[in-house]
């Protein structure tokens, strides 16, 4: 995948718009645009990982990322993870964690954003509890909507049920329908009865992480 096709999921720096998305300017004028037509706003965070060249890695890779946690050689892998645990007792800090709520705090306070998604299981409820309660207070009575990608799938991370978030990754429940729609199987009702358990939401068929299921029905010859 190249550099200038990887979704934003290789950050380097965290308060820097990618030049093709424009200015920092031209952007707030965007949702600035948008919020007067009654449109929200949520952006995608990559809080989990870098790029190998990232300035904080350059700087003490071992003071912000795990030390050989991962293997780079996971097709899956991305790239050094910031470590959320490591607590720096001279400067009494989590740094990882102090630079993800500074981060949070720019882009929300700066441009009025009404939500963000965490991409890819930041494993820590805490660190997505605080970067919830963070935006809401910056955002103070306007609403705020907090996404997570979060695998293995459970609607624990949902707040209703004690966790940190409004939204959570879904995937089964695409599977589910793709399947009943491409293979004609059967539902499987005790998943649909699991998938539906939270409250008051809307589950999403489609997005940038599988086929789009129109797709998936023409390639299978499923059109009439």
């Amino acid at each position: 995948m190249g550099m200038n096709h990887d979704w934003g999921y290789l950050p380097r720096d965290f308060l820097a718009l990618k030049v093709t998305y424009d200015s920092s300017a031209d952007f707030k004028q965007l949702v600035d645009e948008c919020h007067q037509r009654k449109i929200r706003i949520i952006i995608d965070a990559v809080f989990n990982h870098t790029v190998t060249d990232c300035p904080l890695a350059m700087i003490d890779h071992d003071y912000w990322y795990y030390k050989g946690k991962y293997n780079p050689d996971d097709p899956c892998y991305w790239g050094p993870e910031l470590n959320y645990e490591y607590y720096d007792e001279q400067q009494n800090l989590k740094p990882a964690w102090k630079f993800a709520t500074d981060v949070v705090r720019y882009w929300i306070s700066e441009f009025y954003l009404d939500g963000i998604r965490f991409d890819a299981e930041m494993d820590n409820y805490d660190i997505l509890r605080e970067l919830d309660n963070l935006a809401r207070s910056v955002r103070g009575s306007q609403p705020f909507y907090t996404a997570v990608e979060y695998v293995p799938e459970t609607t624990a991370i949902l707040k209703p049920n004690g966790g940190p978030a409004d939204v959570c990754w879904s995937a089964s429940f695409h599977s589910v329908i793709a399947n009943n729609l491409v293979d004609q199987n059967k539902f499987e009702l005790d998943l649909i009865k699991y998938i539906i358990s939270a409250p008051d939401f809307i589950n999403y068929l489609s997005c940038h992480d599988n086929e789009r299921l129109l797709f998936l029905v023409g390639k299978n010859g499923k059109f009439i």
